[in-house]
């Protein structure tokens, strides 16, 4: 039996890169993710599964754009000043960091976290 495979899992630069005023258990639960990943990748590399992690910055989102529950367009248009590409992500270009992971050119990648935020967490804070 062929187990091989690849696992990836969505965490956030909050808690896996930045701390979170405010949102202590929304970081801590994607720091947390990390170690899974690790821990995961170590123990089915053997069967050859990949575990890997995507860290997004700053996306925008039905919840991002929410401005009770989150930033809302004012606030994403506050954290694009911060971000060196000059804007907030979107969602399909956390798709396609997701579909590399998973595709046959990344069969050597496992136990990696990768960062998609256009270059937030480098800059920070700016």
């Amino acid at each position: 039996m062929n187990d091989r495979g690849a696992i990836v899992c969505v965490s956030s630069i909050s808690g896996g890169v930045i701390g979170s005023i405010g949102h202590t258990p929304y970081a801590a639960s994607k720091a947390g993710m990390l170690g899974f990943v690790r821990s995961s990748a170590l123990e089915l590399a053997p069967r050859d599964i990949r575990v890997n992690a995507v860290l997004p910055g700053v996306i925008a989102s039905p919840q991002s754009l929410d401005p009770v529950n989150s930033a809302g367009e004012d606030g994403l248009e506050s954290a694009a000043k911060r971000i060196p590409l000059g804007r907030v992500g979107q969602p399909d270009e956390v798709a396609d960091v997701i579909c590399f992971l998973l595709s046959a050119q990344a069969r050597y990648m496992t136990a990696q976290t990768v960062v998609v935020d256009g270059g937030m967490t480098v800059a920070w804070p700016t």
